[in-house]
């Protein structure tokens, strides 16, 4: 595609695309990014193009210049680039996130003191917001940093908005969007982010539904309303802000939150010591062991388990191993050893045995990596590839087995998404040196946020105009076939499940602190709930055919009785 900026053509390839949503395509091309609309007629104009240029950038990811056709019809814009590896807001409501990324307290009130500052920045230039969103708030690789894309779609003085999602629409904004309307938006990302939920959901005896419980006023705050486990306790935001929350959500307050940054006494969160996970009615607990730190994740073959810490790793919770926080475990095929595969910033691979420090030969490099029953993966530009190797496990290469655009495909474990020019597809790894590419036309439109596939079922969390919905997918890795739930309208709080695969059973800790058990093959029927509650900090993994359950500094095993 041959498009014009300021005078220059630019050329627009398959290898700069990075995904399409519902209004347009974005290409990269260096530290600039295009935005190209599916229909011109909806392009920016000029007119506001000028009243979003003014405010400061970053945090705002403004329009700068007009892209044009050969005809010279307005077709996009022109705009700086988000930097590598920036997160959505929303993804920052996983309580995991937090330990993985050594996010904290201070780290949220201080992003939102940020958010803070822009909002005020730009209603004092007579420009609202409208839809202030977790998916649409960004969060820069350094934690601390801020960005605010989809400016375009911001109502200035002479281009008024128009609709706006239930969930984050301004009960008491009957006269359209104003600031008062952009400060309950932000408040409702603010209670996402630090307690990992909505402030009108939960159970209330008599109000049902998310609109009558905006309307009238009956948040979480409420002593009537039961939160589930999975939100965190309230007395965990600093007075000041939670009392500012409460304003807003019961009492219609529509002001601008308390300033908390500098004051470190007022944003400590408060520290628990663990208790232990007690027998629980239909499951039978035991711990397996405990470590000196907490545990972050696990990888296992069925026999070893390699927890994942700050710092680094633990094999069978021996000592500290020092690693980088994105690394990977993988199993040697015949001895079963643990290799340990990491990326420095450049896409230098590192790779070393695990059991005796010893590196090990190659010459890989990549984007991403990833860890799948025991086999690593490398994205290296525009195809995926599983490490192999030679010479007695002392020599590893890499076999290509799927074919990729580089910007627009992720890699999580089990899975690649990508999106194919507006088309989505997902690759999943069914057995050593293979992969196979699904279409999956309901995911067309989405963003994804997060994925994750074990056994042939994989949960995903995706973003469709400002909504963030929970996706379930099984899929036969031999034929490609498929069947799809999707939950709309869901606070992410992590990814949360495992499956079993001598049983073929998906297990999964739902909101409330229950097991589903579901079965995972396609067109398969049948759940099973297990109503005692596992603490909210706790999470599912397996060692084989043994159900795990990770919490905090421990591991234990969860059987039926």
């Amino acid at each position: 595609m041959r498009v014009y900026v300021e005078g220059q053509a630019l050329s627009l390839s398959r290898e700069d695309f990075i995904g399409a949503g519902g209004e347009g395509q974005v290409y990269i091309q260096g530290q600039r990014a295009l935005k190209i609309y599916h229909d011109p007629s909806r392009a920016l104009t000029l007119d506001k193009l000028h009243a979003l240029r003014a405010l400061p950038q970053p945090p705002f990811i403004t329009p700068q210049a007009l892209a044009h056709d050969e005809m010279g019809r307005i077709i996009g814009y022109a705009m700086a680039a988000l930097p590598p590896q920036s997160l959505a807001f929303a993804q920052l409501n996983a309580r995991a996130a937090w330990a993985r990324l050594g996010f904290t307290l201070p780290h949220a009130l201080s992003l939102l003191d940020r958010l803070r500052a822009a909002l005020i920045e730009a209603h004092a230039q007579g420009i609202v917001l409208v839809d202030l969103s977790g998916v649409n708030a960004r969060v820069g690789p350094d934690l601390a940093s801020i960005y605010l894309i989809d400016t375009d779609s911001y109502q200035t003085p002479e281009h008024p908005a128009t609709a706006l999602q239930e969930s984050l629409r301004d009960p008491l904004a009957d006269e359209g969007f104003t600031p008062a309307s952009d400060w309950f938006a932000f408040a409702l990302l603010a209670f996402q982010i630090l307690t990992g939920m909505h402030p009108y959901k939960g159970q209330h005896p008599t109000l049902k539904g998310l609109s009558a419980r905006m309307r009238a006023g009956v948040s979480v705050f409420d002593p009537a309303v039961r939160r589930p486990p999975s939100c965190a306790p309230l007395t965990e935001i600093p007075d000041p802000y939670r009392a500012w929350l409460r304003a807003v959500f019961e009492h219609g307050a529509r002001r601008p939150p308390p300033r908390l940054e500098g004051a470190p006494a007022m944003i400590q969160a408060s520290s628990r010591p663990e208790a232990p996970i007690s027998e629980r009615g239909a499951l039978k607990i035991e711990r397996i062991f405990e470590a000196s730190t907490p545990i972050l994740g696990l990888f296992s073959d069925g026999a070893r388990l390699i927890t994942r810490h700050k710092g680094g790793l633990r094999v069978d919770n021996g000592p500290l191993i020092p690693a980088a926080p994105d690394v990977e475990v993988g199993f040697m095929p015949l001895s079963g050893d643990p290799v340990a595969l990491s990326l420095d910033p450049s896409g230098v691979a590192r790779l070393w045995r695990l059991l005796d420090d010893q590196e090990i030969t190659h010459t890989l490099r990549g984007a991403q990596a990833m860890s799948h029953e025991g086999r690593l993966y490398l994205k290296q530009g525009g195809q995926i590839g599983e490490v192999i190797w030679g010479g007695g496990g002392r020599i590893a290469g890499l076999h290509p087995v799927a074919q990729v655009l580089p910007r627009a495909t992720r890699l999580w474990p089990g899975i690649a998404a990508q999106d194919v020019l507006g088309s989505a597809y997902l690759t999943v790894f069914p057995g050593p040196r293979r992969a196979l590419q699904v279409r999956i036309p309901e995911l067309d439109g989405y963003q994804l946020l997060d994925g994750r596939l074990e056994g042939g079922v994989a949960r995903l969390i995706g973003a469709l105009k400002g909504r963030v919905d929970r996706i379930w997918l099984r899929i036969d890795g031999a034929t490609g076939r498929y069947d799809l739930s999707i939950t709309p309208g869901v606070v992410y709080t992590g990814i949360n499940f495992t499956a079993l695969p001598g049983s073929k059973v998906a297990v999964e800790l739902g909101e409330e602190g229950e097991l589903r058990l579901s079965p995972c093959a396609v067109g398969a029927e049948g759940e099973k709930i297990i109503t005692d509650p596992l603490p909210r900090e706790s999470a599912l993994a397996r060692r084989g055919e043994q159900l795990l359950v990770i919490q905090n500094h421990s591991v234990y095993t969860a059987t039926m009785r």
